[in-house]
């Protein structure tokens, strides 16, 4: 609902009792880096890289772009390419988080190879 203050609690309880869930961890690190708690969010990023992670290459690269790591942000989305990752093809488009990336040509590239952009 856009309520970033009241989501950060929320996420680190889900952490909390899911014993480290990945994809709660990323959505914390989405919340702090929104929340301009970009150390924070850093943090559970590299925490997630450290070790084999369930969120998939797709959502890996929406932290990555929330924190400004653009070149991370298209490596990640081009291994969700590459594995062929239905996030990609419904919210490449349309993600907001994403919107740093879209005049790179890396990114329009990666548009056109996927058929989303001719």
């Amino acid at each position: 609902m856009g309520d970033l203050q009241q989501a950060i609690p929320e996420y680190k309880k889900a952490i909390e009792i899911s014993s480290g869930f990945d994809l709660a961890a990323v959505a914390l690190a989405h919340a702090d880096s929104a929340s301009g708690k970009k150390t924070e969010a850093g943090k559970i990023l590299r925490d997630l890289q450290h070790k084999e992670t369930s969120a998939s290459p797709y959502t890996m690269a929406t932290v990555h772009a929330l924190l400004g790591e653009n070149d991370k942000a298209l490596e990640f989305l081009e291994k969700a390419c590459s594995g062929k990752s239905l996030d990609l093809t419904l919210f490449l488009q349309t993600d907001f988080v994403l919107d740093s990336l879209r005049s790179d040509p890396r990114f329009q590239g990666l548009l056109r190879r996927i058929g989303l952009k001719t």
